[in-house]
């Protein structure tokens, strides 16, 4: 400072003028040859320990996460590694020597060096935290370098260009948006300090501030709480406990000397795979499965060659996660404390047991109950069949016996048989449907429908009945409706089906049976509602189950087979619609089918 004072000669060049000024050249050649070599060696170094860090960190591991790993893919990725660390060193030094240029004249190869370490700098308080703080997050560190780095560009690399002339001055002098308070050197109206530290300062905060404020109000993944104890409490677990592992991998050896001869070469593969055999005293050809010992010695070593990054995807593709064991658990619940926090995950997976339970629970009653209401269909079916049987065989006894019975008498048995006979077609006909409804889903007719005719037809036959019961029944069709496209044999047994269920619940003498048909929500509904004894809302799901008959105290068990309205229901949800109940005990029952147009 005293030989070269006000500027006259940069600092990084002191060295070599002192001896130039002094007139001793030899020394100043040397001094020369010195800073080239050191200068050459320093880009070296550091181009191609950057050319790695791209390739390792960046690079490869995207290349392996788009490419398969199969034989022919990892076989040419070494001179495909080369490669790419070739085009990173060019890159590095065509950046390195635009930066140079933009903004090198105007500042030292010092404060150049204090920008990037201060950009180093930011990963300080991550490092420390992760070492110290079990509550740090992945999500509160990428946060907090994020927000570090680009308070660190808006308050360095930035104003350098533009000081240099890459960038408008316009910024610097009057803030960011022209907010005074974002000027690059006055962050938030500070003034006073050099800038190196200022930035260091907002940079260090803002980027402290997000990692621990991220951190408190985001959730750790397992996997980041298993890295947590391990790193906070590193004295608890040595290298060689393998009993703190929280998953189990699994692989063949096989494949593990496979990717070892591939990405290091089969002679450096057999020197690492020989030197564990001798620390570890077994022979990896009798063992066709990898210990977990064996998978870490090979990522250990894959990670020295391709970065830790690119060694955990290689072999995770190869090794197959498996969680431990509960003897294990318990075992690692006695070695420490800390690992109560997994009892979180198990909370949850035992929480999802007992729902499972619950849910199997639920299907075993259901089935019970199914196979009780099918013992009850069939003492139902049995005596329903017995009964016209024996009425059709003692009538038809009397007439055999007595054939001077009075033609008035012989006309009322014989009509008795006829009925009777025709209650036996019908309970056999509708458990035959069940059969037919599976054996001719791909037979049903597929034709345009005018459903209003359909009901009115369906209601027309069921009319009389009605006025035999002294039940008033209207039907109302809403006029111009669309047409359906379906199988107008089984829409008219579901309308019947449903009329013949509002005869038997209705309210007689008194009953009242309405049929509404009208469209809606793109398709058309038809209503059926009477003002019977109503369902309590806990039988609403069960009457459309097989076999299902719902007795009263008052009127006690209902006649029929229980599955009129199983084979509507199975019947409309061929033809894409539904079908649901309305009801209230006492009030009656209302069922609503819904068809789609078209």
């Amino acid at each position: 400072m005293l030989q070269f004072p006000l500027g006259e000669v940069e600092s990084d060049m002191f060295v070599l003028h002192l001896p130039l000024l002094e007139n001793k050249a030899v020394l100043a050649l040397l001094v020369f040859i010195g800073g080239l070599s050191a200068a050459t060696s320093m880009v070296i170094v550091a181009v191609i320990a950057l050319s790695i860090m791209i390739s390792n960190n960046l690079v490869l591991p995207l290349l392996l996460r788009a490419t398969v790993i199969n034989e022919q893919s990892v076989a040419d990725l070494y001179p495909r590694l080369l490669g790419i660390r070739r085009v990173s060193i060019a890159l590095v030094l065509l950046l390195a020597y635009a930066y140079f240029k933009s903004v090198g004249p105007e500042y030292s190869l010092v404060s150049i060096g204090l920008i990037s370490f201060t950009a180093v700098a930011l990963f300080a308080p991550v490092i420390i935290g992760g070492i110290y703080w079990k509550r740090a997050t992945r999500a509160g560190a990428i946060s907090a370098l994020l927000v570090g780095f680009v308070v660190w560009a808006f308050t360095l690399p930035l104003p350098t260009m533009a000081e240099a002339g890459s960038l408008s001055r316009d910024f610097i002098d009057r803030g960011f948006f022209q907010l005074a308070f974002l000027k690059p050197y006055a962050l938030f109206g500070m003034e006073g300090m050099d800038r190196i530290s200022h930035a260091a300062f907002w940079s260090l905060l803002l980027n402290t501030a997000t990692y621990f404020t991220v951190s408190l109000y985001t959730e750790a993944r397992p996997q980041e709480v298993t890295q947590a104890v391990l790193f906070v409490d590193v004295e608890k677990y040595q290298e060689g406990n393998r009993d703190l592992d929280m998953i189990k991998r699994e692989a063949k050896v096989a494949d593990i000397m496979v990717l070892l001869n591939r990405f290091l070469g089969e002679q450096r593969a057999s020197e690492l795979l020989r030197s564990f055999e001798r620390q570890r005293g077994q022979l990896l050809a009798k063992s066709p499965r990898a210990s977990d010992e064996l998978i870490d010695y090979a990522e250990k070593h894959l990670a020295g060659a391709i970065g830790a990054a690119s060694a955990k995807i290689i072999i995770t593709s190869i090794a197959k996660e498996s969680p431990i064991s509960l003897g294990e658990i318990f075992n690692l619940l006695d070695q420490t404390q800390e690992i109560i926090q997994y009892s979180k995950a198990l909370e949850k997976k035992s929480t999802e047991l007992e729902r499972t339970t619950r849910q199997l629970q639920t299907a075993n009653a259901q089935l019970q109950e199914l196979d009780r209401l099918k013992a009850d269909f069939i003492t139902t079916v049995t005596h329903e069949l017995r009964t016209p049987i024996t009425s059709i065989k003692a009538l038809s006894r009397i007439l055999l016996d007595n054939p001077d019975l009075p033609e008035d008498k012989q006309r009322e048995f014989g009509r008795l048989i006829v009925n009777e006979s025709e209650r036996i077609t019908r309970l056999i006909n509708q458990v035959l449907d069940l059969k037919k409804l599976q054996a001719e889903e791909g037979r049903w007719a597929r034709e345009p429908l005018d459903l209003g005719a359909l009901v009115r037809q369906a209601f027309a036959g069921m009319e009389k009945l009605f006025e035999d019961h002294h039940i008033a029944a209207t039907c109302r069709v809403t006029a111009e409706l669309p047409l359906i496209v379906g199988d107008g044999d089984r829409l008219t047994q579901v309308v019947v089906n449903l009329l013949s269920n509002a005869l038997k619940f209705c309210a007689s003498p008194n009953g009242v049976v309405g049929v509404d048909l009208q469209r809606g929500d793109g398709g058309l509904w038809l209503e059926v509602c009477d003002n019977g004894r109503g369902i309590e809302a806990r039988d609403q799901a069960l009457i459309f189950e097989r076999f299902t008959q719902l007795n009263s105290p008052e009127a006690g068990k209902p006649k029929g087979s229980g599955l009129g309205l199983f084979i509507s229901k199975t019947i409309v949800e061929r033809h894409g619609g539904r079908i649901e109940v309305e009801s209230e005990p006492g009030t009656g029952t209302c069922f609503r089918v819904y068809l789609p147009v078209g």
